[in-house]
């Protein structure tokens, strides 16, 4: 998780930390993990719009059955 407080405390507080170079390395890893987390959470969500779509898809079904008699 990309968390500014970490980042601070282990990249801009400490003597060791303060390479820009150092800093750009940790970021560009902070940002391929969230992004690894995010793209996870996204198929989740897609998953759950794709049951929804076909269970509205259902109901719509059912709905016309019935209108139609």
């Amino acid at each position: 998780m990309l968390d500014a407080r970490r980042i601070i405390e282990h990249h801009i507080d400490t003597d060791e930390g303060n390479d820009p170079d150092q800093l750009r390395w940790a970021l560009a890893l902070e940002l391929e993990d969230a992004y690894a987390d995010n793209e996870r959470i996204r198929e989740r969500l897609g998953w759950g719009v794709s049951v929804g779509c076909i269970a509205l898809g259902v109901e719509v079904l059912a709905w016309l059955i019935e209108i139609g008699g």
